[in-house]
């Protein structure tokens, strides 16, 4: 509820906070709705370092290990793109997965990570491409694409395309008039009418 930007807003409203009145109705869904009363006020100020010292330091030992992490993927990256088979680089905080075929609409991956393998390079002439993507969480990974399936096209998913692929040009056919007849229009702007009541 506090992630609610009308709660927040109305939180520190001076209503709410100098009045110490009741707020309005803050209508959260179609059947729920709250209202906000002071209870009590802290006056925000700057943490002591004794306070913050901790979260920093759990910070700072994580970007380390995100940098450090990065550091060895890219020199793995190095090593398999020569050639290197990935199974013998394996080693503590190392793993190797083999996932196999994985589709645009697949659910065993992270959606980062699956839009990622469609941005790969095609393999040429039997020979997989890599790609190096960090994720948000900071691991570092290699994907390795060994190769590309297509299916074919049925005529049922071939009509909805067909029809986007129509109106896609024709759109952009229009737009491509109408910018046409701007350029080699004369336009002239006239004030706007004021009505009489």
């Amino acid at each position: 509820m506090l992630s609610n930007t009308k709660v927040a807003n109305l939180a520190f409203s001076d209503e709410v906070l100098k009045s110490r009145q009741n707020s309005t109705s803050i209508e959260l869904s179609p059947n729920r709705s709250v209202f906000i009363r002071l209870n009590e006020h802290f006056p925000s100020k700057q943490k002591t370092l004794e306070e913050v010292a901790t979260v920093i330091k759990e910070q700072l030992v994580r970007q380390a290990a995100i940098d450090e992490a990065a550091r060895l993927a890219s020199t793995l990256f190095e090593k398999v793109t020569k050639g290197e088979a990935p199974e013998t680089l394996a080693k503590e905080g190392i793993e190797w997965s083999v996932v196999g075929w994985v589709g645009r609409d697949t659910q065993k991956l992270l959606p980062q990570l699956t839009a990622d393998i469609f941005k790969a390079s095609k393999p040429v002439n039997g020979q997989p491409t890599w790609r190096s993507l960090q994720l948000n969480t900071g691991d570092t990974l290699l994907i390795q694409l060994k190769g590309i399936k297509t299916d074919a096209i049925t005529e049922e998913q071939k009509t909805p395309l067909l029809t986007a692929y129509a109106d896609l040009i024709s759109g952009a056919e229009l737009d491509v008039r109408l910018n046409s007849l701007l350029a080699n229009a004369e336009v002239v702007k006239k004030p706007e009418y004021l009505t009489l009541k």
